[in-house]
């Protein structure tokens, strides 16, 4: 019986919307919850990343050292016996490995082929594979992929068309040294075609830790943009920005819907570093370390939404204000709520866990 553990849901709380916990995580040191119907279209599962140490590495010659991640992929599903282990992908490489010239690993999830389950996507700059979990787990051999090295990407129906876009976060070395740029492909029978041009960051990004954040809906903006985030190496308000169709067969990169100050203050409300995000109707909603935050004297995480440029906190529920981990927003045996990862133990969140009045 040794690694089963037996699934009895049970609230925590004695509230109409009570947390439910759906016991211990397999994996030792999870991290960024995905969620999704990986599997089949009844019920949805979750992929971690899984930790599973670092290198450090230098050039010949070179004075600069990357500590780079190593890590996998491990797909979970719950049910009665617990969280299983479904599958796990090879060991993988962070983007720090681009700083020394070796190639990381990047990924993302989409329905490329249509059926309502999601694939996932493995990138490393010169190929790309598809993995479709439905009935055997299956593995396409890798497409060419002809680009600059690639350091992130994310899958998403940016313009509404409803066929789906891979966006590549590209670094291209050239004579004046290293830019970067993300570029929109579209899929095509024999690989991927290329959907727009290299487009560049805006100037504020440059020289900060970039990553995807997934796509959703935003005010004033069509289709399904794809947020970006710029990230200080210190805690120090983060860059965000946008890609979305700025027309037929045309994208755009803006940092416009979102406030941006060198330093936290008083009266603005600022988030940093990586948040989850999500949408109630067309508001952009997030969830991550805002300051001054909505819990002064207790956890940093807040979530809040953006409206007019302005990031606004929301007041959690009473019953949910031990809410502290990473999060996910997950449908549990047809209920629509969050999952929260938080000391190696999952918790069912089965509503919104704030106040929203907007």
């Amino acid at each position: 019986m040794a690694g089963i553990w037996l699934i009895i849901a049970f609230p925590l709380t004695g509230a109409n919307d009570s947390v439910l916990l759906l016991g211990r995580c397999p994996v030792e040191s999870a991290s960024v919850l995905i969620s999704g119907n990986f599997l089949d279209t009844d019920r949805e599962d979750i992929i971690v990343i899984e930790k599973l140490g670092q290198l450090k590495l230098s050039l010949i010659n070179a004075q600069e050292m990357a500590v780079v991640p190593i890590f996998r992929l491990v797909l979970l599903t719950v049910g009665g016996r617990g969280w299983e282990k479904v599958w796990c992908s090879p060991p993988m490489i962070g983007q720090a490995s681009a700083k020394v010239n070796i190639k990381p690993h990047s990924w993302t999830a989409g329905d490329v082929d249509g059926d309502s389950v999601l694939e996932l996507l493995l990138v490393q700059s010169d190929s790309w594979a598809i993995v479709d979990f439905r009935d055997d787990i299956t593995a396409t051999e890798p497409f060419p992929l002809t680009c600059g090295t690639v350091l992130d990407v994310a899958c998403a129906d940016i313009d509404l068309d409803s066929t789906l876009e891979l966006i590549t976060l590209e670094q291209i070395k050239d004579s004046l040294g290293n830019s970067l740029g993300i570029r929109v492909w579209r899929f095509a029978p024999n690989g991927l075609a290329p959907g727009s041009e290299l487009l560049p960051l805006p100037k504020e990004a440059i020289g900060l830790n970039l990553s995807f954040l997934g796509a959703c809906r935003l005010e004033d903006y069509p289709g399904l943009p794809v947020l970006l985030l710029a990230e200080h190496p210190t805690i120090r308000p983060s860059v965000y920005a946008v890609l979305f169709s700025a027309g037929i067969d045309s994208f755009a990169i803006t940092t416009n819907p979102f406030p941006y100050e060198d330093w936290f203050k008083r009266d603005e409300v600022l988030p940093a570093g990586r948040l989850v995000i999500f949408n109630i109707g067309d508001t952009l909603i997030a969830y991550g370390y805002f300051v001054p935050g909505a819990r002064p004297g207790g956890p940093k995480e807040s979530f809040a939404f953006l409206s007019e440029a302005e990031w606004h906190l929301l007041e959690f529920k009473d019953w949910a204000r031990r809410l502290s981990g990473q999060i996910c927003p997950f449908n549990y045996q047809g209920k629509s709520g969050f999952l929260e990862l938080r000391e190696r133990t999952f918790y069912f969140y089965p509503d919104v866990p704030f106040y929203y009045r907007h």
